[in-house]
């Protein structure tokens, strides 16, 4: 994140509820689908969200995916509302974008989002310059994990892999695949037409952009509360720089602090 977030800081977070908002951050929202509060989300979700989510829920086949579509819409409403406290939780309104990423209605405030869930974990980001892109991946063993690199991964990206021994070579390939994840949905693109803007460099443990990198994005390497993760931003203004923020959800339901701290930005070599 050379330009948008140059001044990220290693964030413990003190920030007071309801968040004030002078553009200058990005806030990372966490759920984990099962603790006490999802719970009681999901017992108050027909109260909590619109007839056409609740409907769209039940399209799943797997309670397991309808659960978490239901709890991923409840944390991005009460995180946009946090963002902007004047409006509730319940008169959000979105579309999707050509893509089919979800995006805010023309007549609601500016604001970009993005959301990745893995596992039992859901991610929301927020910012309001540029657009955003998040994704998480937690390792997961029936994957194969070399057969999605040849496919959607560079040559060059699947060489440099290839030096990598063990445990170093899954790591890398998560932190890889999610990097690119991340920028491609900043862009708000289909994965598949993603990949020309996000080949990276690998140099063992060290991650560069390569020469033809798309020049609007900046993608980050972040760990919240022990989970890594990746985060871009694409068309952020040039002189923006940012706080992150991450947030979580105490017993009693209320948001509380995370530790946060970025990882990695990979930038272009010399």
């Amino acid at each position: 994140m050379t330009r948008a977030v140059r001044m990220l800081q290693r964030a413990h977070g003190s920030l007071a509820t309801p968040m004030h908002t002078d553009g200058n951050y990005i806030s990372l929202w966490q759920l984990d689908c099962r603790s006490d509060v999802a719970m009681q989300w999901l017992a108050q979700a027909a109260t909590l969200l619109p007839g056409h989510e609740l409907d769209t829920a039940q399209t799943r086949h797997r309670a397991q995916d309808r659960r978490r579509f239901l709890l991923s819409r409840i944390l991005l409403r009460r995180a946009l509302t946090a963002l902007q406290p004047r409006l509730t939780e319940s008169s959000w309104q979105f579309s999707l974008g050509s893509h089919g990423k979800l995006q805010l209605v023309d007549d609601f405030p500016s604001a970009a989002f993005n959301l990745s869930h893995s596992g039992n974990l859901i991610m929301v980001a927020l910012a309001q310059h540029g657009h955003v892109g998040i994704d998480i991946e937690l390792p997961e063993t029936r994957i194969q994990h070399r057969r999605v690199a040849e496919r959607y991964f560079h040559k060059s990206e699947c060489a440099a892999l290839a030096r990598c021994d063990g445990d170093m070579w899954t790591r890398q390939f998560y932190r890889l695949w999610m990097l690119k994840e991340a920028s491609i949905k900043s862009l708000g693109l289909r994965v598949a037409d993603g990949l020309k803007h996000t080949e990276f460099g690998l140099d063992g443990r060290h991650i560069t952009l390569k020469h033809n990198f798309d020049a609007s994005l900046q993608p980050s390497l972040i760990e919240v509360a022990g989970y890594e993760l990746a985060l871009c931003l694409a068309d952020a203004p040039a002189s923006m720089s940012a706080r992150l923020i991450a947030r979580g959800w105490n017993d009693n339901g209320q948001p509380c602090s995370l530790p946060c701290s970025v990882l990695l930005t990979p930038r272009a070599p010399a």
